[in-house]
């Protein structure tokens, strides 16, 4: 049997409670997980699918995960040091 294939559902924008947008830590701790689940998956994204949900060509959006999955991976790595080593 071959990988999981994950499909997503369309793209909706999701409500916040009390109307409020997430903190940029709160969203990045939200997108590391995000990350962290999909990667356990070990499921191939469906490019097709991508494609026909966002409207763009295949190699924009396999060069858009690319890019993502590379700052993704960086800011793991910072993660996994903790903010002492982060600080410049």
């Amino acid at each position: 049997m071959g990988p999981k294939v994950a499909t997503p559902k369309k793209v909706t924008k999701a409500s916040t409670s009390a109307g409020k947008s997430p903190s940029k830590s709160d969203s990045d701790k939200n997108l590391l997980f995000l990350w962290t689940c999909l990667k356990s998956l070990d499921a191939q994204v469906d490019f097709a699918i991508v494609c026909q949900q966002l409207g763009i060509k295949a190699t924009a959006a396999r060069m858009r995960f690319v890019r993502l999955r590379q700052k993704l991976d960086i800011m793991e790595d910072e993660e996994e040091q903790g903010p002492a080593k982060n600080e410049h």
